[in-house]
């Protein structure tokens, strides 16, 4: 396997879980408005500091996705999430978090910000806002709680990793494979898992990954957002906190209900 084809599965992983809401959504939310300060609450490079750049999202992988589907639904760890998509009628890739529990929040996302520097650097995020902080302490709730998706997604990204590279069947092996549930200091509401990952290839090299899944609430709304490093390990702790922080300063007082 490539170092490209190996950070190509390593992201790939890392963005399995984005969950994207949609639908109808009460009069008393102002979509228009929610929507365009979602935008002005992104991270753009200029944020991130020297060295990066935005780029255009790369389409869904449907390999990694397939595979996905079939470690995923093997994990005891995530029966509760396997129940709602079958409930749903829907696979686990393509489930809406959000609107199993009919929640339907305006959105943004980011365009793909890269590092560009000797090693491998990927943000991307999402920013939501949903009509009240209560819908986004349910969603919490049913994600950590009904859904368990932090013990869900540290067992089945171990598994999916070493399925993918197995079938690839070009010598890549894990030789470390750390996930945690990271604690956040601020915002009303977090969840986040941080997984450290050192893989091996068949020439003897290793290389060194860390990926960072956080998502933190600040009244109704909520910034997801996705880090992938490899090699050149930037902070992931001050990303996290500079993307709540812009989402908190774009809606000041809007930011509750």
């Amino acid at each position: 396997m490539t170092v490209g084809r190996v950070l190509a599965f390593v992201v790939a992983v890392a963005l399995l879980c984005t969950a994207c809401g949609s639908g109808d959504t009460a009069p008393s939310q102002d979509l228009a408005q929610d929507r365009a300060l979602a935008e002005q609450a992104l991270l753009v490079p200029s944020d991130l500091g020297p060295g990066w750049s935005g780029q255009a999202r790369d389409p869904d992988d449907q390999e990694v996705e397939d595979l996905q589907e079939l470690v995923f639904r093997a994990e005891p760890a995530c029966n509760a999430w396997v129940e709602e998509a079958d409930a749903a009628g829907v696979r686990l890739v393509d489930t809406e978090i959000e609107a199993l529990i009919q929640l339907t929040p305006a959105a943004a996302e980011s365009p793909t910000l890269a590092l560009e520097s000797s090693g491998f650097g990927q943000v991307e995020q999402e920013v939501k806002v949903f009509r009240t902080s209560d819908e986004v302490a349910a969603l919490f709730d049913f994600v950590k709680n009904h859904l368990g998706l932090a013990a869900c997604q540290i067992a089945a990204i171990d598994d999916l990793l070493r399925a993918g590279f197995d079938a690839d069947g070009e010598g890549v092996t894990i030789l470390t494979y750390r996930g945690t549930e990271n604690p956040v200091g601020y915002g009303d509401q977090a969840f986040r898992i941080h997984y450290e990952i050192t893989l091996s290839a068949s020439d003897g090299s290793e290389a060194d990954f860390v990926v960072d899944q956080s998502v933190v609430s600040s009244g109704r709304v909520v910034s997801f957002l996705y880090q992938t490093f490899g090699g050149d390990i930037r902070d992931t702790d001050a990303i996290v906190e500079a993307a709540f922080e812009k989402a908190v300063a774009t809606f000041g007082s809007d930011a509750g209900g």
